[in-house]
């Protein structure tokens, strides 16, 4: 009779701190935009000589076009994080 006293008690401890759980909330909170405006790269076609040939051009304007991605991915990044901070 003891013994099931006591598994009795152990079970409504175990019980009780599983109704304890912890609660998020979330609170929007008024920040400042800080961030600075990232510099543009340096562009593949603007460093090609006046000689270039067509392929030389075509490839520097395909790692031109990736550039610019990266670049407004950046952009995007910044004017993401300065709306969020409103």
């Amino acid at each position: 009779m003891t013994r099931q006293i006591w598994l009795l008690g152990a079970v409504a401890l175990l019980a009780g701190c599983e109704s304890l759980r912890p609660v998020r909330v979330e609170i929007p909170v008024a920040v400042p935009c800080v961030h600075e405006r990232p510099q543009r790269p340096a562009l593949a076609t603007d460093q090609l000589p006046a000689d270039a040939t067509v392929h030389d051009k075509a490839r520097a304007l395909l790692a031109e076009r990736h550039q610019l991605r990266g670049y407004v991915a950046e952009l995007e990044a910044v004017i993401d994080a300065c709306e969020v901070a409103r």
